[in-house]
């Protein structure tokens, strides 16, 4: 991106981990676009987070939201307040059009809803002009009166029209992560599919207009190439929740991908679109993986509980179409699902073994509130209530809100998973350990063979620092 000669005012995002958020990504290129100062502050890469916000001496503090972050944002603003108290503090992100309550936080002053990179722009024109802000469309806030403003008029961008995405902000910034070896993109926005534990189906019930939209193919490969050339790429990894659910643009993609000579890419993909002249087009355009949502080797489970109506079949023969041309192949799994039995779940490992794929990634079901499957669990008894977003924020790996005797079980299968895949002979004696309490060990045991990766790929980093950050990570990540 060009550099501009920046008018007043300056905005921050601010942000926990150390990781680019897509979502920054765009905000940043229409502010930049439209002349304003912008820059990011992740409080894992700071010497001093708080202060050096306060030296950048911003006029807006945003925060894009996602589930889990609420606690981090929230303490973050109040301690902000203390010491910048003239800034405009602003939260967005998907998740702001479900939980719309938020607003009402006293660290709080202005919500969104909807895409985010035109309304801010203008939010911003016009606060500094002195102008009314209240129709600005998804826009929430307490007015002067104490009474709620709630603009229910909520748009999605054109993404045709969406200035792009500004990769700077982190890569000028952040030495780690311009260094990072994979670059993440995004090549649509949202997702067809209505999938019982995931948000997409909850905010494509919300706007007028479709959620999932495509980017013109044109604009990826402009966007992929100048993070090539600019700052280096290994992998480019497309983080879409399925690359491939709009055939006739993947095909488009992937010749304009190819034809530009760009690195190998990484991509999340569903079985039922996969077929030999697919998987034939990918390999040839550079693709080295392909994940696949499973989530569970049990159809029943699959079809009734988490909302992803596919044959084991189908899953088998995608996976051995992308081994067969040699196409990586990794799968998420989930455990825990309400009403799952022993039985159901060991359908998943075997299911995971005949398969025989490359990389396996796990997790305990998490019943984020709003969510199909969550109302699901509530009906059916399998959970008591459903849980706050304040409840959430401390839910993890290694507990569960079911009620059911097997709990413990399902969570311990989650650290085991790895090993009863890679050694099924190791199954006799793996099964009478998931009835000990969930621990520590099986924690740090559960992501080995990502720490394994990990110290293969990432040549930037002391493999005893990698080493001593596992263990320290996995240690904390047990409450």
């Amino acid at each position: 991106m060009k550099e501009l000669d920046y008018m007043s005012p300056k905005i921050a995002f601010i942000q926990k981990s150390a990781y680019e958020k897509v979502s920054v990504h765009y905000l940043a290129g229409a502010l930049r676009t439209a002349g304003y100062e912008c820059q990011v502050f992740i409080a894992e890469l700071e010497n001093d987070f708080y202060g050096a916000i306060k030296d950048f001496c911003p006029n807006y503090i945003a925060y894009s939201l996602f589930i889990g972050e609420e606690s981090f944002a929230v303490s973050a603003f109040r301690k902000l307040k203390e010491n910048i108290p003239d800034a405009t503090y602003v939260v967005g992100g998907p998740f702001t059009a479900i939980f719309t309550l938020i607003y009402r936080l006293p660290e709080i002053d202005y919500l969104f809803r909807g895409d985010g990179e035109l309304t801010l722009v203008e939010f911003i024109r016009r606060r500094e002009k002195g102008e009314d802000v209240s129709d600005l469309p998804g826009i929430s806030y307490i007015d002067d009166t104490g009474g709620d403003h709630v603009n229910n008029d909520l748009r999605l961008i054109d993404v045709k029209k969406a200035p792009m995405p500004d990769r700077d902000i982190y890569y000028k910034k952040y030495e780690v992560l311009k260094n990072r070896p994979t670059k993440i993109f995004i090549g649509s926005r949202g997702c067809p599919y209505r999938c019982s534990y995931c948000y997409n189906a909850e905010l494509s019930k919300i706007f007028s207009t479709p959620y999932w939209r495509v980017r013109p193919v044109k604009d990826v490969i402009e966007e992929v190439i100048y993070v090539n050339e600019s700052y280096g790429l290994e992998w480019a990894h497309f983080q879409d929740g399925t690359l491939n659910a709009n055939l006739p643009w993947l095909k488009e993609f992937l010749a304009a991908y190819k034809a530009a000579g760009l690195p190998p890419f990484l991509c999340n993909c569903r079985v039922e679109n996969i077929d030999e002249e697919i998987i034939m087009l990918m390999k040839e355009a550079g693709c080295e993986r392909i994940t696949f949502g499973i989530q569970s080797g049990n159809p029943g489970i699959r079809n009734n509980v988490a909302g992803r109506p596919m044959d084991n079949s189908k899953i088998v023969n995608a996976c051995k179409l992308c081994k067969d041309n040699g196409i990586r192949v990794g799968v998420d799994i989930i455990f825990g699902w309400p009403g799952e039995t022993m039985e159901e779940a060991m359908d998943t490992i075997r299911c995971c073994r005949e398969i025989d794929v490359d990389s396996y990634h796990s997790n305990i079901l998490i019943f984020y509130p709003g969510l199909q499957v969550t109302r699901l669990a509530v009906d059916k008894g399998f959970i008591a209530k459903e849980p706050s977003l304040e409840e959430v924020d401390t839910h993890h790996s290694n507990m569960s809100l079911l009620l059911t005797e097997n709990k413990r079980i399902m969570i311990n299968l989650d650290k085991w998973f790895n090993y009863l895949i890679r050694y099924p002979w190791l199954e006799p004696l793996i099964l009478p350990l998931l009835r000990f309490p969930p621990n520590r060990f099986y924690y740090i045991l559960k992501n080995l063979h990502l720490l394994r990766r990990g110290l293969f790929f990432d040549t930037d980093r002391s493999k005893i620092g990698m080493i001593k950050d596992y263990l320290v990570l996995s240690w904390r990540a047990v409450r």
